[in-house]
């Protein structure tokens, strides 16, 4: 070990790079451990429902064929508008358009039904496609797989189909192809990319031009001669109107008529023998997305229509046990006599299951729709008769109920012996009691099964997925050890420590921590061998090696805390550390960040972050402005300080009223962001200001922080004005564009603004098209491609090799002291702010990709918050300015000293002997500026905490159809950018105004004593980096202790899933996103490419 120090200690950025990683290690491990503790799949069984005869497990077929028809994001207003909402209330663009399903259902009340279907969250395509297919329910985590479909293994629909030996084909979103292994007949699919919410048409066109041919016998090719039991059509236009315009919108009014005329030919298509099934996997929130669990995105249409036989007789539905097993509710907004049926989405699987004769699948959860089963369409199987309880009309009821309850029972029944089984156990008593009770004698067997079915159904969900309690308090633990442990190094960099360098220190932390990690995993493998695993109790849900990994984090994080508490060298002077102590630099952050952790174990404070953590900023701000700024020593630096931190507030402020509201907001919020709650679109003034604003924020950026100190020489001036500028004004052209397709028809369907559908007669209808919008799509896609490449590969790399803001110059000047008669005088322009400057132009890649990245408003949002940002920066640099001085008038020893000293440009001894290293040391002021600021403009840039406000259509920039890794990564950086570009800030506040090279010590003021060798003068700019770095890591990870620790606690509260548990991922996300931006940025940008630049410039060590 003490080579292994003394080898690090020669190599300082190496040495502070592996403790910032340690940091990192900390992070991931715990929350790692509690997110597979908190957070864990539902338990998928193997086993296939199977009977032999088939009539013991199912009912004779009512159909020989089914059409199930998908139209994704079907709300259920959107059918049926008159049962959800008055008339007042709707709209023109998406009621009373799709017509067809009310008027049969009106006609026809026996043999057409309608339903507003609960979609479980998360409501995405894939998790929808598994309740819809298999009658399961989804976890909270399955959103994860949302970009790339996992296969379906378990027991479902299309299981039984294929088991059947029935025949599928298929035509439309080609996540079904992913979903399952090869489901379909090889020449009748037709698969259809999903996730290019750009193309309005294309899918839905594709089903339609495969799908009345099969219809109606006249396929051409290998299809003509293939025989189908199945037709699955899975449109996509409705969903993508939805993400790509909103539905208030007239394209959406264009849609949903082409889907009534496909409707209307499929129902004059089909056969008598045949089933119609149209439905919504889910639906979509006012303004167009889904995900999460609102009650429109959770609310799905669904249409069941029999052309031929009738499903239910007036006297079965008019019965009161039928009666009563029928649920009804309100749609949201309505009055509450505007009721209408309502079911779980996935009681289409039993339903559809029974009526084409299979097996329901074995992990089924759902029950019948019983109106569909009122009919009686033919005799009791064979060696069954009708029940003595029930009319003659309910006999294929009871029957179909009770082989409903006899299936969720089975599946309870092999839960129960799986290794998730024990969760089941406080409720098994009840669940066997009421599965006991159909097969009593009882005049009410219909309700007592039913009565089991919701019973089984909300058990389940209720447990959603198992806890795993060791596991989350391992993680919590660890996060908590990782807080204190930061802590605690970042207490020793305290400015007035024991005599030895940072180096000595942070080697000293970097031994402790190793020999701890290697001790904890010895002794958790010592243990591990010698205890049975029967015999650990609750830890037994431990894996090996996650109690190794834990062990060994563990170990490392006490032996630093142990070495800090009971002495060391990583321990400060406690005297000298609390002298530091100051309201504004210490009190002040701890406080509010001690308020914002705390804030997440209250479901109000996450509702209202967005307004609370500009709140939070704000007051930060006009603090430091009382306390800082009117104390400044000079009437300049008082008058620069007040002035900045009014700015930076001013800017706060603006982009704080930048917002979207979460469905628990209404109605005391108004979107912002967007047109209106209902158009995801920029507000018209937006619209004509942002391309203004790209043009201007270069030359602002550079004449306001840069102009002063000359660190606009070098590059800069190019860089900024003509690379920045050009990526900054592509990036708002690209979105101008979007917007006028948008409004003036640039959609391929010419309905945008006051084109009329054109749906043509035969098997294809569709919406008119133009050639403008397709050339203007093509074209904002290569505009797109050339600024993403020119900010990520072009500006990082034109960055990365450009030499210093400096311009050098030489003038000579008659001297007669000089012996060539000739005094030359070097000037180096920009030398005051050579890295601050330099650093600046590292990150201007980065906000230019992120710029393009971010919808119109939220580009605004951004030039706010650079503006703040850079503001803060300044008035930082001010503040260390003021402590500098006030050091120097201290240790000043004369009158004309301290005069001096308040002089910044003075030459004389105590200005020059000022601790400037000491003066310039960070406090927590800086990072918790930064993850406020973050925080707002996460909020301000049009998200929220819930997964409805994930920003889809940025996964398009400049790729027409989903592209890995790029759409994904597009996403990921307009949700999270906010918080990259503030950890990326980190080194402006330890590198702005900070010169190559610090002036030499004063001589001796004896002048006959002969010279001593002056010590090497350097920055500090690494131990600060490291500083300001350990800083921000611990507020951000603080605030996920926070929000994770409030999940844990309230796990069982109503609105974990809707608050707690988003927030919580949200704040792990957010922490392993700051520690990459910090290793990029204070490592890659500052302390190896700009600290590299001037070392081999001034050939010095910094």
């Amino acid at each position: 070990m003490p080579f292994v120090a003394s080898l690090l200690h020669s190599r300082p950025r190496v040495l502070a790079f592996i403790l910032f990683a340690w940091v990192v290690v900390q992070h991931i491990t715990g929350l790692s451990l509690f997110t597979r503790g908190f957070l864990l799949s539902r338990l998928a069984l193997p086993n296939k429902s199977s009977c032999s005869p088939l009539s013991e497990c199912t009912l004779p077929p009512t159909h020989k064929r089914a059409v199930i028809l998908i139209i994704d994001a079907l709300r259920f207003d959107f059918i049926a508008p008159e049962y959800a909402l008055p008339e007042e209330q709707q709209s023109e663009h998406y009621h009373n358009v799709l017509t067809l399903p009310r008027e049969l259902t009106e006609r026809f009340p026996h043999n057409s039904f309608l339903f507003n279907a609960h979609s479980d969250p998360p409501t995405a395509t894939l998790q929808r496609i598994k309740g819809l297919t298999t009658g399961s329910l989804p976890t909270f985590v399955d959103i994860g797989a949302s970009f790339s479909a996992a296969a379906i293994e378990e027991d479902s629909l299309i299981t039984q189909l294929k088991a059947a030996g029935k025949k599928i084909a298929f035509a439309g979103d080609d996540t079904w192809l992913t979903a399952f292994s090869n489901p379909f007949e090889k020449n009748m699919s037709w698969p259809y990319d999903s996730f290019n919410v750009e193309d309005l048409h294309s899918v839905d066109e594709g089903v339609i031009r495969h799908m009345f041919p099969l219809l109606e016998g006249t396929a051409e090719g290998p299809a003509s001669s293939m025989e189908w039991d199945v037709f699955l059509g899975h449109f996509l236009g409705v969903d993508h109107v939805g993400h790509r315009l909103g539905p208030d919108h007239p394209t959406m009014r264009a849609k949903l008529t082409q889907m009534d005329t496909v409707l209307r030919q499929v129902v004059a298509s089909l056969e008598d023998d045949t089933l119609l099934v149209v439905l919504g996997d889910h639906g979509m929130d006012p303004k167009g997305d889904h995900g999460g669990d609102g009650r429109l995105e959770t609310s799905s249409a669904m249409w069941v229509y029999s052309k031929g036989v009738p499903l239910s007789s007036t006297q079965g539905e008019e019965d009161a046990d039928v009666m009563k097993i029928k649920t009804f509710e309100a749609f949201p907004g309505a009055a509450a006599t505007g009721i209408h049926r309502s079911i779980q989405q996935i009681d289409i699987v039993p339903t559809l299951s029974l009526l084409l004769g299979l097996p329901i699948p074995f992990n089924n959860l759902g029950s019948i729709i019983p109106e569909l089963f009122t009919y009686e369409a033919s005799s009791p199987p064979k060696g069954k008769s009708k029940s003595k309880s029930s009319p003659p009309t309910l006999a294929r009821l009871e029957r179909a109920i009770k082989l409903n309850a006899e299936q969720i029972m089975a599946y309870l029944n092999v839960y129960r012996t799986s290794s998730s089984g024990p969760e089941l156990d406080v409720h098994w008593e009840g669940l066997t009691s009421s599965f006991a009770t159909i097969s009593s004698p009882s005049s009410s067997p219909i309700l007592l099964a039913n009565d089991f079915n919701r019973l089984a159904l909300e058990t389940c969900r209720a447990l959603w997925a198992r806890f795993n309690a060791p596991l989350m308090l391992l993680g919590l633990g660890l996060l908590l050890l990782a807080v204190l442990s930061t802590a605690a190094v970042y207490a020793g960099f305290s400015r007035n420590q024991q005599r030895i360098s940072w180096e000595e220190r942070t080697s000293a932390v970097v031994e402790r921590a190793s020999l701890g990690a290697a001790i904890g995993a010895a002794a958790a493998i010592g243990l591990l061998s010698v205890v049975d695993k029967s015999t650990r109790g609750w830890a037994s849900e431990i894996g090996t090696s996650d109690a190794v990994w834990a062990a060994a984090a563990a170990g490392s994080q006490l032996s630093v805390l142990f070495s800090f508490i009971f002495g060391g060298v990583t321990r400060p002077k406690y005297a000298s550390s609390l002298s530091r102590v100051t309201f504004t630099g210490t009190i002040l952050p701890l406080v509010l960040l001690i308020l914002h952790a705390l804030s997440y174990f209250s479901n109000s404070f996450i509702l209202w972050e967005d307004h609370l953590a500009p709140l939070f900023l704000q007051v930060l701000i006009l603090t430091t402005l009382v306390t800082s700024a009117l104390a400044a020593p000079t009437s300049t630096l008082r008058t620069r300080l007040i002035s900045l931190s009014l700015i930076t507030a001013l800017l706060v402020r603006l982009a704080s009223t930048s917002t979207i509201c979460r469905e628990e907001q209404q109605p005391y919020c108004s979107v912002t962001f967007y047109a209106s709650s209902t158009r995801p679109l920029a507000p018209v003034p937006v619209l004509f200001a942002v391309l203004p604003l790209a043009l201007a924020l270069p030359s602002v950026v550079r004449r306001a922080f840069l102009t002063t100190s000359r660190s606009d020489e070098g590059p800069a001036r190019f860089i900024l004005e003509v690379l920045w500028r050009c990526a900054l004004v592509g990036g708002s052209a690209y979105w101008v564009v979007e917007w006028v397709e948008s409004v003036f028809g640039g959609n391929s369907d010419g309905g945008a603004a006051g084109q009329v559908l054109q749906a043509t007669s035969g098997p294809n209808p569709r919406i008119g098209s133009t050639t403008w919008s397709a050339a203007s799509l093509v074209g904002r896609t290569v505009l797109a491609r050339v600024v993403l490449l020119a900010s990520l590969v072009g500006g990082s790399v034109f960055v990365w090799n450009a030499p210093l803001n400096i311009d050098v110059s030489v003038t000579s000047t008659p001297s007669s002291t000089s012996p060539t008669g000739m005094k030359k005088t070097v000037t180096v322009l920009g030398f005051a702010n050579t890295f601050g400057s330099a650093y600046l132009m590292h990150v201007l890649p980065v906000f230019a990709t992120l710029w393009i990245a971010t919808q119109l408003t939220g580009q605004v949002v951004l030039a706010l918050g650079l503006g703040a940002l850079l503001c803060w920066v300044e008035v930082m640099d001010g503040v260390r300015d003021a402590r500098k001085m006030v050091l120097a008038f201290e240790s000043a020893s004369t009158a004309q000293e301290a005069l001096d000293a308040l002089d910044p440009a003075s030459s004389t001894a105590a200005a020059k002997t000022a601790p400037s290293s000491s003066a310039r040391a960070p406090t927590l002021l800086e990072p918790a500026f930064l993850a406020l600021l973050a925080h707002t403009l996460f909020f301000s840039t049009g998200h929220q905490a819930v997964l409805s406000s994930i920003q889809w259509k940025t996964a398009f920039v400049g790729f027409p159809i989903l592209t890995y890794p790029w759409s994904p990564a597009l996403v990921s950086l307009n949700t999270f950018g906010s918080f990259l570009l503030c950890a990326l800030a980190v080194p402006l506040f330890v590198a702005w105004d900070v010169a190559p090279i610090q002036p030499p010590p004063p001589p001796p003021a004896n002048k006959t004593s002969p010279p001593t060798p002056a010590p090497r003068q350097t920055t500090a700019l690494i131990p600060h980096a490291l500083q300001l770095a350990l800083s921000t890591q611990l507020y951000f990870s603080t605030i996920l202790l926070g929000s994770a620790t409030s999940a844990a606690l309230l796990r069982r509260h109503l609105m974990v899933w809707k608050v707690f548990a988003p927030r919580f991922m949200l704040g792990g996300v957010v922490l392993l996103v700051v520690d990459a931006g910090l290793a990029l940025g204070v490592w890659g940008g500052l302390l190896w490419g700009v600290v590299g630049k001037v070392e081999r410039l001034f050939g010095r060590q910094v």
